[in-house]
């Protein structure tokens, strides 16, 4: 950012634009459509070198593994798509109970965290892909949900108002919280030296949360 200024707008694509993602040493970044379709852009000359069709239907969320190369795509059509740009191929694919709606990629990169639009979050390591564990945080469209950047925790908001705060040791739902709104909420975001935690809302405000105590600030 210079100054708050756009430094530069983009039209990558003519259609809808769902999801983006930033691959972790900023080689690359991904964006998703509406048809299922993922973009895979280099970052240093904004050069499309990929397009592949990953969903039958509109890509929810995307997120990068450790690896450079490899990133997770979430869509409508109940499932998730691992792919690898070099190779230009899906290596792994999973069918899911449910539409995913969010993702996001534990600290260390072993742990995918998706949540689905009943209010299941679903853990899966990311060695393999292929078994989860899952647990009821929300009750309604898990839109947003993050891992606290200790790894001790996974925060969630819903379409119901809702903050949840699940402990990964304990494994177990912890905390629950109505946000101050009647508006649905979008996204969660920790703060990397722990100190806030920032949610996104349909009513055009940014709750921020005293990431310690949950106190509103």
């Amino acid at each position: 950012m210079d100054n708050n200024r756009i430094l530069k707008t983009i039209e990558l694509y003519k259609g809808a634009l769902t999801a983006l993602a930033i691959s972790p040493g900023g080689q690359y970044f991904v964006v998703g459509s509406k048809t299922g379709q993922a973009f895979v852009y280099e970052f240093s000359t904004l050069k499309l070198i990929d397009s592949p069709k990953l969903h039958s239907s509109k890509i929810n969320a995307l997120e990068f593994s450790a690896n450079e190369n490899v990133f997770v795509s979430a869509s409508n059509d109940g499932s998730i798509a691992v792919y690898d740009i070099g190779a230009k191929s899906i290596v792994k694919g999973m069918s899911m109970p449910s539409k995913i709606m969010s993702l996001t990629m534990s600290p260390d990169r072993k742990v995918l965290a998706a949540g689905d639009d009943i209010g299941n979050i679903y853990l899966i390591p990311t060695n393999d892909y292929t078994a989860y564990t899952s647990y009821k945080n929300q009750s309604n469209w898990v839109s947003g949900i993050c891992f606290s950047p200790d790894n001790v925790f996974i925060a969630s908001v819903d379409w119901d108002f809702a903050f949840g705060l699940y402990s990964v040791q304990q494994k177990k739902s912890i905390q629950k919280m109505q946000i101050p709104t009647d508006r649905a909420l979008n996204s969660i975001a920790w703060s990397k030296d722990n100190v806030y935690i920032a949610i996104t809302c349909s009513d055009g405000k940014i709750y921020i949360y005293d990431a310690q105590d949950l106190s509103f600030l």
